[in-house]
Parts: structure tokens; sequence; C-alpha cells
């Protein structure tokens, strides 16, 4: 239901939740774990989170409105 009200433009059908992203291929990950984030072949976002403020190497956002900034 969140992502139907904030996402309206993604169809459920393009939509993958999963625990283990190093199967997912596509385009954009946008994940707050960097270890979730080192083999995906597409584009990495890291979303900040309290546990990932140090780490670096990756395109990083802190809001859902800066990926909307970032993807639209």
């Amino acid at each position: 239901e969140w992502l139907d009200e904030h996402f309206p433009f993604i169809p459920w059908q393009n939509r993958i939740l999963c625990g283990h992203k190093h199967i997912l291929k596509g385009d954009v990950l946008i994940d707050d774990r960097s270890f979730n984030l080192e083999t995906f072949e597409g584009r990495s976002i890291q979303f900040t989170s309290p546990h990932n403020v140090n780490t670096e190497g990756f395109e990083r956002v802190n809001t859902w409105f800066e990926i909307g900034e970032k993807l639209l």
C-alpha cells in the first residue's frame, strides 16, 4: 500500500522484494546495506541509515525525495 501511495507510477508487476539481493539484475538498486550494493551490476544508490553513515564508495541519498530527484 505504501508503494502504491508513494510510487503509483511503478505498477505492482514491476516490483521485486527479496532478501538476497545478489540474485537481482536490473538498472538501479536502492539499499541501505553496502553488502547488497557491492555485487549489483547496475546503478547502486545507498540510502543513508545510522549504520552506514561512514560507508563510502556508493552514490548516496538521504530521503525518498532525493531518490525522486535523481531518477525522475
